[in-house]
């Protein structure tokens, strides 16, 4: 018997592997967001224990330029600060380093904004801090902007409401 061809075969093969290569990408999704958990739980809960903070190892290729020293350590600084006021622990040790334009935006920031600043690679925290590449979902870093977001806070709470941390309290 001769088998006729049926059209249909091509299409469920490309269906095929269009779903595996969304699987696969899928997890590389999964696989990035879960590193960056990972580096924010180490950054947040070791800071406290590790003497100011904890480094994690340089994610720079060998032979390639890295930031500078005085650049990289700026950025720690902010990343150690960060990482103390998600964690309730700001020490003198952390504000020591860390002009205080930068403390007042970080101070202006919620716990979600501050994981997403210790989550950032040291590219995107510094394109970020000069505004030439804002981080999606972090207040951006100049005066202005924090004084307006601050503006909007305060308006948005009146003395009738509980503050948000407490709202939930018992």
């Amino acid at each position: 018997m001769s088998r006729v061809r049926n059209y249909n075969e091509g299409i469920e093969m490309r269906n095929l592997l269009a779903a595996i290569g969304r699987l696969l990408s899928s997890m590389r999704t999964v696989w990035e967001y879960c590193s960056k958990a990972g580096r924010l739980v180490a950054r947040t809960f070791l800071a406290p224990f590790a003497g100011g903070g904890a480094t994690l190892p340089d994610e720079t290729p060998e032979g390639l330029p890295g930031p500078t020293s005085a650049v990289q350590d700026g950025l720690a600084n902010i990343r150690r600060l960060a990482g103390a006021m998600a964690a309730d622990r700001v020490t003198a040790a952390d504000l020591a380093n860390v002009p205080d334009s930068r403390i007042e935006w970080l101070a202006a920031m919620d716990r979600g904004m501050l994981a997403k600043v210790l989550c950032a690679d040291d590219a995107a925290l510094k394109a970020h801090l000069t505004g030439r590449n804002a981080i999606r979902g972090v207040l951006a870093a100049d005066r202005d902007s924090v004084t307006a977001y601050r503006n909007s806070m305060s308006v948005n709470m009146t003395d009738d409401e509980p503050a948000p941390e407490m709202a939930y309290a018992a």
